[in-house]
């Protein structure tokens, strides 16, 4: 559904959106594009201060500011946003291997069965 549609029936039925969207999983193109939204909403918020700034100080040109923020969102923010993901991603994935070392989880036993296939061996080797 697009994006307009179901802000729109969020008002009247939000639990039947937000079940929708949990039911239809996770797909990288889906958080791609919301982090691409993000930043490019990031850079527009970033106009009027950039403006502001390059009026108070005109050393620095306003198209230098503006290319700046654009370089800073759109291009370097995505794949730091990715590098944390991962980062976080091999964080758990420790956790893991080092409940599933001692023998004996206790309480992370049913985070060891919802860890991915794989996920364990990966990070024993590392």
């Amino acid at each position: 559904m697009p994006v307009s549609t179901d802000i729109l029936e969020s008002y009247v039925r939000p639990r039947q959106v937000f079940r929708r969207k949990l039911e239809g999983g996770t797909h990288e193109g889906r958080a791609l594009a919301t982090l691409i939204g993000a930043c490019l909403l990031i850079f527009v918020a970033q106009w009027p201060g950039q403006a502001r700034e390059a009026h108070i100080n005109p050393a620095i040109p306003l198209d230098a500011r503006m290319g700046g923020a654009l370089l800073g969102t759109l291009f370097l923010l995505p794949p730091i946003a990715y590098a944390v993901a991962a980062l976080s991603h091999l964080v758990s994935g420790c956790a893991f291997v080092r409940a599933a070392s001692a023998d004996e989880a206790g309480p992370l036993r049913p985070l060891l069965e919802l860890a991915p296939r794989g996920t364990l061996e990966v990070l024993a080797v590392l």
